[in-house]
């Protein structure tokens, strides 16, 4: 509910985090929103040399989340995991993108899903690594 007593129908982050050299990252979301509010999610992430990131998403809540992810690891031996949990119920929807752009030498990420969707409830997942030019012996 709004100040003004109206009802939330939609929200929208949109987060930037630049992780300088040898930073270290741990965010924790929880999306517990009521079932009538669509949830759209923009995140990019610079990560620098040995930059250390990790995103653990618990998405519950919402009637459509649309979650578009983008990890930049720029700097040598950056690394980024990012977890995501979701539970999709009634006519719940999950549109989840995710680039993992690998830039610097021994660079590293890893994506872990998993879920459960019941009723009508779909879900869509597309996850894309991409080794740059100069991203040697990087893995992911």
């Amino acid at each position: 509910i709004t100040g003004t007593g109206e009802a939330l129908t939609n929200v929208s982050y949109l987060n930037e985090y630049d992780v300088k050299e040898g930073g270290k990252v741990v965010v924790k979301k929880v999306n517990l929103l009521p079932e009538h509010v669509q949830h759209i999610e923009h995140r990019y992430t610079k990560l620098e040399d040995k930059a250390d990131v990790e995103y653990i998403n618990i998405e519950l809540g919402g009637s459509e989340n649309i979650l578009n992810y983008y990890h930049d690891l720029v700097g040598q031996e950056s690394r980024m995991v990012h977890d995501i949990a979701y539970l999709g119920n009634k006519e719940q929807k999950f549109d989840i993108s995710m680039v993992m752009s690998h830039g610097g030498k021994k660079s590293f990420s890893d994506i872990h899903t998993l879920g459960a969707l019941s009723g009508n409830s779909k879900k869509s997942f597309r996850g894309t690594l991409d080794f740059l030019n100069g991203a040697t012996a990087s893995e992911g």
